[in-house]
């Protein structure tokens, strides 16, 4: 998709310059910046998915190793999963030894939070107790 506006060869782009289409009172632009910025990861190899998720998760860290040695073998990546409130991603990364890290993310684009909140809100009300000693 990137290439395609890249070269010219896509009008995409127009609609969050307000162009809308007949009828088409909203734009879903964060949603689709999302699926277009993180869609593909759901397709590369675990270890792929495991590296660049360690890589944003430690980022800065100086100390201890956030995930395990090695890559995950499961990696399970769902987007807009609800449970009484809505992520924009949920990722679980699962190592053969049992240990698992699960990852809520929230992209924002252009929008303000969804209440000063929204973020202490979906650690709370999406994670379980048990899923929150292994999530960040």
């Amino acid at each position: 998709m990137l290439q395609a506006i890249c070269n010219g060869k896509s009008r995409l782009y127009q609609r969050y310059l307000g162009h809308r289409e007949e009828g088409e009172g909203r734009v879903s632009e964060e949603d689709e910046i999302t699926s277009l910025i993180m869609g593909p990861l759901e397709y590369l190899p675990p270890a792929q998915v495991t590296e660049f998720w360690r890589a944003v998760v430690e980022h800065g860290c100086s100390s201890a190793t956030l995930f395990p040695v090695g890559a995950a073998e499961h990696v399970k990546m769902n987007f807009w999963q609800r449970r009484t409130i809505e992520p924009d991603l949920f990722v679980e990364l699962i190592w053969d030894n049992g240990e698992r890290r699960l990852l809520l993310v929230e992209f924002k684009w252009r929008a303000p939070l969804s209440g000063d909140d929204q973020l202490h809100r979906q650690w709370r009300e999406f994670l379980t107790a048990e899923e929150r000693c292994d999530a960040y």
